[in-house]
């Protein structure tokens, strides 16, 4: 997403968050889920938007 400064998943035992590294980029999460959610944030935090409930492939 442009403009994107930081990514977070949201539906781990705890939630994840990583600086951009480019285009595609991997977060890796703690615990087992079946789905997870990723967000865009700008640079104060703020969510510029957000994905559907993604399954996670382990």
């Amino acid at each position: 997403m442009a403009g994107a400064g930081r990514w977070s998943a949201a539906g781990a035992e705890h939630d994840g968050e990583a600086a951009r590294t480019g285009f595609e980029m991997t977060l890796t999460v703690s615990g087992t889920q079946e789905y997870v959610v990723a967000e865009a944030l700008d640079a104060k935090g703020a969510v510029l938007g957000s994905s559907s409930a993604i399954p996670v492939r382990v």
